[in-house]
């Protein structure tokens, strides 16, 4: 399977660019499915930041409480596990 951007949840299960630097959408929650003990999952906005990151060491971050806004969404990091993430039409 590759990244699928046109379903809510989107789902990824490979590295690279989600969305391009100029649009902006709003996450509303990010599951992870872990396919080893071992895994890593790390998102960045457009510019760089770290938007969401987790791993089998540190766990998974609580969900976001309220949806947040990004501007570009890039998966740097996906080690063993597969992702869904929920936007905000």
């Amino acid at each position: 399977m590759a990244n699928n951007t046109r379903t809510n949840p989107v789902q990824v299960d490979s590295t690279g660019g989600l969305y391009n630097t100029t649009s902006e959408i709003t996450i509303s929650g990010i599951s992870v499915m872990a396919s080893n003990a071992t895994w890593a999952v790390k998102l960045t906005d457009a510019a760089g930041n770290t938007i969401y990151e987790a791993d089998n060491i540190a766990g998974m971050p609580p969900g976001p409480a309220i949806p947040f806004k990004t501007t570009g969404v890039q998966v740097t990091t996906l080690t063993n596990a597969k992702i869904l993430i929920y936007t905000v039409p």
